[in-house]
């Protein structure tokens, strides 16, 4: 959730995985348990047909600042 929330922009899950070291596939995994939890969801992708963009919902942002604020007590 952290590099979704930190990314400016929308991005892709291979960028995601570039982005944090790990591989495409360990990403799209919790992408795809984070999405049938309702906390992302999935948007076209103007620059490629096949790798869609990874969006927070509102319930995934509020799911992260709820783990942020556990985490800095």
């Amino acid at each position: 959730m952290g590099a979704i929330a930190h990314s400016p922009v929308p991005l892709p899950v291979a960028h995601i995985a570039r982005n944090m070291g790990l591989t495409r596939q360990a990403v799209q995994r919790l992408v795809d348990e984070m999405r049938a939890d309702g906390l992302v969801r999935l948007e076209p992708n103007p620059h490629h047909r096949r790798a869609m963009l990874v969006v927070a919902t509102e319930r995934g942002e509020a799911a992260y600042l709820v783990a942020i604020e556990r985490q800095e007590r």
